[in-house]
């Protein structure tokens, strides 16, 4: 008992004297760098965060996380400190912050090990959560796929329409004169599409046959989203976030990747080439490196992940923008027809639409499919706003500190983007050149290598879904907008048109 009464103030003084130590280091090497502080949104609890913590599982139940933080930026300043559950990080919405985070500063920041931890379970190392080496040859093996002469051939976007289209003539699949829920029919959509391309051969999900397959796969893959999310949002507490789930979800995936993995090995060891119908696939090159299929089916997943979130996170809040603004559909309409006639448009084509692409480009603004966005320092750098008084000086980031931007909000800001900002306004894009206040696909040496097949895909999709349907009537009352947000964001409420 009497050296436990020792032992406890001492322990309590030796604690005490380490914070203080740490922030005495931390402001000197602040002044240092010639840094001021970023506002703190908790000062009475700058670490755990608790009210911040209780605010944002609000707003997450509400759907109306980005709303959140939208409205913390505007209280706070566009660049603010914040603790969550033991975790201190910097948020930003600041266009010269985000360019030293993604470019100018880009050797500063990694995607850390969080975020290693949190997707590894489920996709593994790629593209999205790689790092280093691991990062740079992931990025060279995609490459080829996502060249010119891939998103330039519209062939495997109409083949899957065709199907589309086709199933949806069925009234056993679409009653007549019922509207019908979209959403989940372009993930089905952008999965078909997905598999063709990465292996030559499509899960087929389109047709009645394979609904159920379809949508297993898509429940495993928002599983795998809504965890991840998840154990980045937990902070330092990630480890204490589980799902019963889990191992059925993953089994769910690996059933279906890896038979596209399996065929790429048996090809390379029958002496096949790197090329599925003449075409080259990511799968077929790495096991032509040798590498063992678990690493083969993480990049699938990694790929799959993009196609069955970004991809169709656009074309979703697409259809849920032109059924919701009869205007703008009208002028895309006399667009299309007067370009078109009835043929079917080609790559130029749509590259070529004018009023399309600031239809796209205003889609991306209001409602990016990834709007929020995560960096950890590797080592101590500065950002080069949102310190001081004004919002103005330097602010010093510490090595291992966290670092969120959300796109969502640098979007919004009426002081970037007008007192309209918040309007769905295509035209804008007639004058608008943005540079770094618009970051849709990210931007700098991890800019989205597939930034050209999302939008050529996407403009595809909805060119020929004006050409099939002369109606596409959204609900009335039109609906609002609200956040299905996981790693990318979709349509709460799902995209109900009326089709004829």
């Amino acid at each position: 008992m009497n050296s436990t009464l020792i032992i406890l103030p001492v322990a309590i003084a030796w604690t005490l004297a380490y914070l203080v130590y740490v922030q005495v280091d931390l402001y000197r090497r602040r002044r240092r760098n010639g840094c001021q502080p970023a506002p703190h949104a908790s000062p009475w609890d700058p670490l755990l965060g608790l009210r911040h913590a209780t605010a944002l599982h609000r707003a997450m139940r509400s759907r109306r996380n980005l709303e959140h933080f939208d409205n913390m930026f505007k209280r706070f300043g566009n660049t603010f400190e914040v603790g969550l559950l033991g975790n201190l990080m910097h948020v930003t919405c600041e266009p010269e912050n985000i360019q030293a985070i993604l470019a100018t500063k880009f050797s500063d920041w990694d995607m850390g090990p969080r975020r290693r931890w949190a997707t590894f379970e489920f996709v593994g190392v790629g593209i999205f959560s790689a790092d280093g080496q691991d990062w740079v040859h992931a990025r060279a093996v995609s490459r080829p796929q996502l060249t010119r002469s891939y998103f330039s051939d519209t062939s495997p976007w109409e083949k899957h329409l065709q199907v589309w289209f086709e199933v949806m003539q069925d009234q056993d699949q679409v009653p007549a004169g019922s509207a019908v829920e979209l959403q989940e029919w372009v993930q089905r959509f952008t999965l078909d599409v997905g598999t063709e391309l990465l292996s030559g051969r499509p899960l087929d999900v389109l047709r009645p046959h394979g609904a159920h397959v379809g949508r297993r796969f898509l429940w495993a893959l928002d599983r795998a989203n809504t965890m991840i999310s998840e154990r980045l949002r937990a902070g330092k507490l990630s480890f204490l976030v589980h799902d019963t789930k889990l191992q059925e979800a993953r089994r769910v995936l690996h059933e279906h990747v890896d038979p596209i993995v399996l065929e790429a090995i048996a090809s390379h060891k029958e002496g096949g080439d790197i090329e599925a119908d003449g075409k080259y696939t990511i799968p077929r090159a790495l096991a032509s490196e040798g590498m063992p299929a678990e690493q083969i089916r993480d990049h699938v997943l990694n790929m799959l992940l993009a196609a069955v979130g970004s991809e169709a996170a656009l074309i979703s809040t697409l259809f849920f923008c032109i059924a919701k603004y009869p205007v703008v559909q009208e002028r895309l309409r006399v667009e299309i027809s007067e370009t078109l006639g009835g043929r079917l448009p080609a790559y130029e084509d749509i590259k070529n639409l004018k009023y399309l692409n600031w239809v796209i480009k205003e889609v991306l603004r209001l409602y990016p499919p990834v709007p929020q966005n995560l960096r950890v320092a590797n080592k101590d750098t500065v950002l080069p706003v949102g310190g001081g008084p004004n919002g103005r000086s330097p602010v010093f980031i510490p090595k291992g500190r966290e670092c969120s931007f959300s796109s969502y909000s640098l979007h919004r800001r009426h002081d970037l983007w007008g007192d309209d900002a918040l309007e769905f306004k295509p035209e804008r894009w007639e004058k608008e050149r943005p540079t770094w206040n618009y970051i849709p696909f990210s931007g700098g040496p991890r800019i989205c290598l597939g930034q050209q097949l999302a939008l050529v895909g996407a403009g595809y999709v909805l060119v020929r879904f004006m050409q099939q349907y002369s109606v596409f009537k959204g609900p009335d009352p039109p609906q609002e907008w609200t956040e299905k947000l996981n790693i990318t964001c979709f349509v709460n409420q799902g995209v109900w048109v009326k089709l004829g």
